[in-house]
């Protein structure tokens, strides 16, 4: 699963758009692999910018009314450690919810396979 998602901002850069009626949105490109989630925030794709493992990671959808927009999502990563994420539209939010949630089922349920194996 691969896609733009929209990252809602957050600390003083959110704040300060927000005074100046601001969008707190930017879009960054995600990428679902068997390690976790790769996160590219330049346009070149060379470097990702953060990895989240899926050991670490939930997934829980967010309503509109909490959110105050459509298709959002929140990547919980550990104990404190949250992602506000928005989907472009129904087909994509549901994509992610669903594979984000698979695979990290997956993970709980036969951790063995998302070992790196070095011998090979």
């Amino acid at each position: 699963m691969e896609g733009y998602l929209f990252k809602r901002k957050t600390g003083v850069e959110s704040i300060w758009r927000s005074l100046f009626n601001e969008d707190s949105w930017i879009s960054h490109f995600y990428v679902l692999t068997n390690v976790g989630v790769l996160v590219f925030e330049e346009e070149s794709f060379l470097h990702p910018s953060r990895l989240i493992p899926l050991g670490k990671l939930r997934v829980e959808p967010l309503n509109k009314k909490l959110a105050g927009k459509d298709f959002i999502f929140k990547f919980i990563i550990g104990e404190k450690d949250e992602l506000v994420l928005g989907a472009p539209n129904k087909e994509q939010y549901d994509k992610w919810l669903e594979a984000v949630s698979k695979i990290t089922a997956e993970l709980r349920s036969n951790p063995e396979y998302f070992k790196p194996d070095f011998n090979n």
